[in-house]
C-alpha cells in the first residue's frame, strides 16, 4: 500500500525537484487539501517528505476538492473579513518535513 501512495506523488516530486534545484523556487509551507489528506497525518507526512517543506492541513482537508481550494484561495486573499472566516476557522495541523521517510 505504501508504494501506491508514494507512486501517486512521484511525478510531483520530480517536477518539484526541477523547480527547487534548477529554477531556484522556494516554499515556506504548503496547505494540503483533497482526498490525499483524508487519513489524518499519513498523506501529510509523505507529502512533506516529498516536498521537503512543511505541510499544513485543516481538519476538513479531505473534503471538498477544487471548489474548497478555490474558497481557501479567496480566504487567503481577503483573510478574515468575509463569511469565509466561518468556513476556514478550523484548527490547522503543521507537520515539519521529514526527508528520512
Amino acid at each position: 500500500m505504501k508504494s501506491n501512495i508514494y507512486s501517486s506523488i512521484a511525478s510531483l516530486k520530480i517536477g518539484l525537484d526541477i523547480l527547487f534545484k534548477d529554477e531556484k523556487v522556494g516554499l515556506d509551507r504548503i496547505t494540503g487539501h483533497g482526498g490525499f489528506f483524508k487519513t489524518p497525518v499519513a498523506g501529510q507526512r509523505i507529502m512533506a517528505a516529498a516536498m521537503n517543506t512543511p505541510v499544513t492541513v485543516m481538519e476538513n482537508a479531505g473534503e471538498g476538492g477544487a471548489w474548497g481550494m478555490a474558497l481557501l484561495g479567496l480566504y487567503m486573499i481577503y483573510n478574515k473579513n468575509t463569511i469565509l472566516s466561518v468556513i476556514f476557522c478550523t484548527t490547522e495541523y503543521l507537520l515539519m518535513s521529514d526527508p528520512q521517510l
